[in-house]
């Protein structure tokens, strides 16, 4: 469904072309939910939004059934990194903002179809009070089902729950997982949490330091398992975390090599 070929990703700093990820090739199946991880600065966030069409800054391509990707025809879904919510809207109107700025129609099967979320996402009470009004994991959920409102191609997360502490996030996680599977969401997560990347994605994909390129690409079957404590989750954790650290290690000591 998502298809990125030869994907490179380029910045201007200090006059200098700055290659910071690439060349990355790519698939995503149609409800397939995958996770990017790898160390900080190698490149994820840029590549999520080179997905979400809000970034030029690339060499290669990228279709969306095996089409250019076009953000204006295609229905594109992106949480950023702050949930991206206009604090002088109440939550409601914030997770129809998508609806309105597609020109759809606001009729009943859109009131229902907000119902239907926010019930699944357990934050229907919320719905007519203002962003500074709720809590950080009752700001991410809400930002989870203004994403759905459009019934997307494509939902794009970029670190959905890092700023919430460890047991909402999990809550959370738990949550995601099932509204994911519940609306047959194609889904591409950026995230530094191995956990959370094993235990929401089909798939892991691994990227190198800087710049990015993939070293793993790796089947999780998430549905296998149920929570945190299976074996299967606790050994992927550790081929992910193993791999990250050898990575991360290996970029360390070229970096010690080339100033000495």
């Amino acid at each position: 469904m998502l298809e990125l070929t030869e994907v490179s990703v380029y910045y201007a700093a200090k006059g200098e072309k700055k290659h910071v990820a690439g060349p990355v090739t790519l698939q995503v199946a149609n409800r397939e939910t995958c996770a990017i991880i790898g160390p900080s600065g190698c490149g994820k966030t840029s590549l999520l939004r080179i997905m979400a069409g809000v970034q030029n800054s690339f060499t290669g391509s990228v279709k969306l059934d095996g089409e250019d990707l076009k953000p204006d025809l295609h229905k594109i879904a992106y949480i950023p990194q702050n949930s991206g919510f206009l604090r002088w809207k109440t939550i409601r109107n914030n997770c129809l903002l998508p609806v309105k700025i597609k020109k759809l129609p606001l009729d009943s099967e859109v009131n229902s179809r907000l119902k239907e979320i926010t019930q699944r996402l357990e934050i229907e009470d919320i719905m007519d009070r203002y962003p500074s009004q709720v809590s950080g994991g009752q700001l991410q959920r809400a930002a989870v089902a203004r994403s759905l409102m459009i019934k997307p191609d494509l939902l794009l997360m970029d670190e959905p729950f890092s700023a919430l502490d460890a047991l909402t996030r999990e809550y959370a996680q738990n949550m995601l997982r099932c509204v994911l599977k519940d609306f047959k969401a194609t889904a591409v997560l950026v995230t530094h949490s191995i956990e959370e990347a094993v235990f929401l994605a089909d798939r892991v994909i691994v990227l190198s330091a800087s710049p990015g390129k993939i070293i793993a690409d790796i089947t999780t079957l998430s549905s296998a398992y149920e929570d945190r404590s299976a074996v299967r989750f606790t050994k992927l954790t550790a081929i992910v975390r193993q791999l990250i650290k050898d990575e991360w290690e290996g970029f360390g000591e070229e970096e010690s090599n080339s100033v000495c």
